[in-house]
This record gives C-alpha cells, sequence and structure tokens, in this order.
C-alpha cells in the first residue's frame, strides 16, 4: 500500500517545489501573468497527485496498528486476518499436528429463559435435556473409540458438567479434565440478565453500536458476576492464545511430528469467535452460523508449508448424536 502513497507524495513534492519556485521569483518583481497561471496549475496538479496517492493507499488494507485506531469495521477486520495469517505462517513449521474438537455444552437453564440477555453467567446448571445430550455425546465418542490427549473445560458449570458426564459415559476419569478459564463464554457486561427485548431494540443503542462495530462491539460495564463486556474480537483473542499453548511440539524427534488429540468443552459464541478468526469470515459471521447444544466442531492444525498448513476445518455443528427418530438415538448400544 506504501508504494501508491509515496508516489503521489514523491510527485507532489516536487510540483510543490516548482511552487516554491514560482513564488520565489514573484517575490523578485519577476511575476507575470502567464506565470500566475503557472502557480495555479502547479497547485492544482499538486493536490490531484496527492489524492490519486491517498485513494489508491486507501484501496489497499492498512497494517494493523493503524486500521485498529482508525479503520471501519471491516478495514479492521481485514487488517487483523492478514495480521495473524502472517504470525502463524510465520511459526507453522515449529508447531505439532493438532486434532481439536470444540464442544459445545449441553442446554442450560439459562438457555431456557430466552427473554433475557444471556452470556457468560457460569453459575448455570444443565438440564435435564442437556444432561441427556452430553450422555449421548459420551456415548457417540465411546462407540467412535475416540481416544483424547487430553481434555480441557471451561470453569463454568454447565461446561464442566458437560465434560463430567460425557467421560463418564466414555469410560473416561473425569479426573482427566482441565479446568481452562480461557475458553469460557464471552461477557456480555452489564446487558446480561436484561430484557432481550429492550436491549436489542431497532434503533436502539446497541443495536447502532453493533451496526457499526460489528465483531468488534464491547457491551458496556460489567455482569452481575463481576466480568467486564467482551467483544468477539477479544474472545477470539483469548481463545486463540489458549490454542497457541497447544502448537508448539514437544518432546524430540518424531513425537514432534505425531498428532495430539484435543478435547475442549466451551461455548456457542466462543467457538463461532474463534471460526470466524480461522477462516478470515465475514463481520456477521456468529450471527449466521448455528452452534447447538454438545455439537461437535471438529478443526485440524497442520505445520505443512503453503495454502495447505495451518488449521484446517473438517466439520462444524455436527449435532447426529442428539438425533432420534421415533425417539430412538441413531446410535445402537454396544454389548
Amino acid at each position: 500500500f506504501g508504494s501508491s502513497l509515496l508516489s503521489g507524495l514523491v510527485h507532489t513534492k516536487c510540483d510543490l517545489t516548482m511552487l516554491w519556485l514560482t513564488y520565489d521569483d514573484w517575490a523578485r518583481g519577476g511575476f507575470t501573468h502567464c506565470r500566475n497561471r503557472e502557480l495555479a496549475i502547479c497547485l492544482v496538479s499538486s493536490l490531484a497527485s496527492l489524492g490519486v496517492g491517498l485513494y489508491l493507499w486507501l484501496r489497499h488494507v492498512p497494517p494493523w496498528f493503524l486500521a485498529s485506531r482508525y479503520g471501519a469495521a471491516n478495514i479492521r477486520r481485514l487488517a487483523w486476518d492478514r495480521h495473524k495469517e502472517k504470525e502463524e505462517a510465520s511459526a507453522r513449521l515449529y508447531r505439532r499436528n493438532i486434532r481439536l474438537l470444540l464442544i459445545r455444552h449441553g442446554e442450560s437453564q439459562a438457555n431456557t429463559n430466552l427473554h433475557v440477555v444471556g452470556g457468560r453467567d457460569v453459575g448455570t446448571p444443565l438440564t435435564e435435556k442437556g444432561e441427556r445430550q452430553a450422555h449421548q455425546l459420551g456415548r457417540r465418542f465411546h462407540q467412535e473409540f475416540l481416544n483424547a490427549d487430553a481434555i480441557y473445560s471451561s470453569h463454568a458449570v454447565r461446561a464442566k458438567r458437560t465434560a463430567e458426564i460425557a467421560c463418564q459415559a466414555m469410560g473416561v476419569s473425569i479426573d482427566r479434565i482441565q479446568v481452562a478459564p480461557d475458553v469460557v463464554e464471552f461477557s456480555q457486561g452489564s446487558l446480561e440478565k436484561q430484557s432481550r427485548a429492550e436491549v436489542y431494540r431497532t434503533g436502539g443503542p446497541v443495536d447502532r453500536a453493533l451496526a457499526k462495530h460489528s465483531m468488534f462491539f464491547r457491551p458496556p460495564g460489567y455482569s452481575p458476576d463481576g466480568d467486564r463486556g467482551e467483544s468477539q474480537h477479544d474472545v477470539d483473542l483469548r481463545l486463540s492464545a489458549f490454542f497457541e499453548k497447544l502448537l508448539p511440539p514437544q518432546g524430540a524427534g518424531a513425537e514432534q511430528r505425531f498428532q495430539k488429540t484435543v478435547l475442549v468443552f466451551t461455548h456457542g459464541v466462543a467457538i463461532k469467535s474463534f471460526l470466524r478468526g480461522v477462516l478470515g469470515a465475514k463481520l456477521n459471521f456468529a450471527q449466521t452460523v448455528q452452534i447447538d447444544h454438545t455439537s461437535v466442531t471438529e478443526l485440524l492444525y497442520q505445520p505443512k508449508p503453503g495454502c495447505f498448513g495451518g488449521w484446517n476445518l473438517i466439520r462444524v455443528n455436527d449435532s447426529a448424536h442428539t438425533f432420534k427418530v421415533d425417539d430412538t438415538p441413531y446410535f445402537v448400544e454396544l454389548p
């Protein structure tokens, strides 16, 4: 982007030099009507050159350090995605293979209160339906002979309980579950527990802020649990930083390239925010993708150079274990 602006500035500098020389002639008393016209032409040419340079520069994505402060939402998104892509590519060859399964918690009590704004709300428990969903998920993993190298869960009650029930159905000790606060749901700040209809009313302050800032909109204030409001971009940064810790190679030799399978019991908006960053998707991605309770979203990280390396999306919102025909689960009981 800099070359186009530099071209305009260089041209402008040359024209301004001519402008100063013409003014200097006028100051010495050698000014004529012809030179006056030349002065005007120099000025117009200088401004036009600068304008063209700025126009060409604005057509390119500016660096993140500029876009993060002065860019509109979509420019900020493009700049961030490009910045993140370059950083990931530069570190890729030093990382390991990871099979990452992102699992949303089962239905919680808060999910049944659709008239109020949800959010982090770490204390809300699973409903009976949510517990059945978690059990079905564990039975599915058991039938698929899934062997997890590591299991993480957010500290929210609904996510931890989902992980515990699923692990029990898999025949895996719940002691293997590691609590990771970094994968918890996003906080809606002071908007949590408020009337959904009032908060998101058309033309209201939140509606206008979302239209302007989209994924960068950070809800104001603090939640009833004392958590400051977060934007979807904040959540992407938080989860990305956590997954970065899983990527450096462990051990030496062939062990560095051995694929590690990781289960993460997390939340809907958290999964959507991380996915948007991985895919470089549009601003309103989180509003246009569905993540059902106990659904599985799978990604594979491959330390390969070029377009085939990095994060590869395998499946999204796979909730087949919750589908029933005549009240019969899709899977059969193992002997």
